[in-house]
């Protein structure tokens, strides 16, 4: 199973994935190529979600909900 931070890592990476998908598509749409709407809709709003999801997830700091930091010792 995969910890938080890879799943941020993966859901962010995926969603920027699709939403490149769903630039290059809507770039063809200009240029007079006419994909189905859900090929260039689709991507782009699972894009956009996964991206946010993965950029605005918590990520496990390592304290562990301790009051203070942990101190180094040198």
């Amino acid at each position: 199973m995969l910890d938080q931070d890879r799943m941020a890592g993966f859901a962010t990476f995926l969603g920027a994935m699709l939403l490149a998908v769903a630039i290059t598509m809507a770039f063809f749409l200009v240029r007079g190529f006419v994909p189905p709407f859900f090929v260039v809709l689709l991507p782009a709003l699972i894009g956009a979600g996964l991206l946010a999801a993965g950029l605005l997830s918590r990520r496990d700091d390592g304290w562990h909900r301790q009051e203070t930091p942990p101190t180094r010792r040198l």
